[in-house]
């Protein structure tokens, strides 16, 4: 989040994943790179609830055969599985964002926050509807991010089904493969997200910066450069790419597992 927030110039305060994990270190300790962490637990476990839950149900409704369902078909029931979730789930993902951010922005939580307490805040301030502020690009993204991964690692999972028995390596190479399609389909998407978490709540009248998912694009596009939508990419990478392995793995591990089970 603080390198998709910082701004391109030559005033730039990381330069770098490494440089970023170095400052916040030494400025803020340790501790400070698990801020969230609760929250970002939760955020994971709901909506990897939703996602993974109502794919396979999805797949099966719209592909109505016992034939492989084609790579449309995976393409379209991970983008809505995707979407599903980030519409109930985008309150967490909001509070996790702002507990996440540094706390010198104007939109942190502060360093010591607590996210039960953010929450009500928000609600008595904002009013109950700010929880699902960003919801539209949270629905993007989610779409972007369910129909690359769940898709991509559906997809090559089928190809080596048919030319080798699954193993849990075999579920690490598929998923690694679909975490890298995850950072290229979803980077851009949550750099605006970002922003527009982070952005400052306006007086009524007041014009905010960014009026919407579009004109924020716009603007970074026509400010930072398109460089600005890949920003933080490697450590979105260093995130998505063990997230991604670790879940498909235990995943096909705990399925392989009940399906003994139900044969026995």
């Amino acid at each position: 989040l603080d390198l998709e927030l910082q701004p391109t110039s030559a005033a730039r305060r990381y330069h770098g994943v490494l440089h970023c994990l170095q400052t916040i270190v030494r400025r803020e300790g340790a501790a400070a790179t698990q801020r969230g962490l609760g929250f970002a637990m939760a955020r994971e476990a709901s909506k990897n609830f939703f996602r993974f839950g109502l794919f396979d149900p999805i797949v099966g409704l719209l592909n109505g055969s016992s034939e492989p369902a084609t790579f449309v078909v995976l393409l379209f029931s991970g983008a809505l599985s995707g979407s599903i979730s980030a519409l109930v789930c985008n309150p967490v993902d909001l509070v996790k964002t702002r507990l996440q951010l540094d706390p010198s922005h104007p939109r942190s939580a502060g360093s010591h926050a607590n996210g039960f307490r953010l929450i009500a805040e928000m609600a008595r301030q904002e009013g109950i509807l700010s929880l699902w502020r960003g919801t539209p690009t949270n629905m993007v993204r989610s779409f972007a991010s369910g129909a690359s991964q769940l898709s991509v690692n559906a997809y090559l999972k089928q190809h080596v089904k048919s030319c080798m028995k699954p193993t849990p390596l075999s579920d690490a190479c598929c998923a690694l493969v679909a975490g890298a399609a995850v950072v290229l389909a979803n980077n851009p998407i949550d750099v605006v997200r970002t922003r527009l978490y982070a952005q400052k709540a306006t007086a009524l009248g007041e014009v905010p910066l960014y009026r919407g998912p579009v004109d924020c694009a716009l603007k970074l596009a026509r400010v930072e450069g398109m460089r600005a939508f890949y920003k933080g990419a490697h450590a979105q990478f260093l995130r998505t790419g063990p997230h991604t392995v670790l879940s498909f793995t235990f995943l096909g591990w705990m399925r392989r597992l009940g399906t003994t089970w139900s044969e026995n």
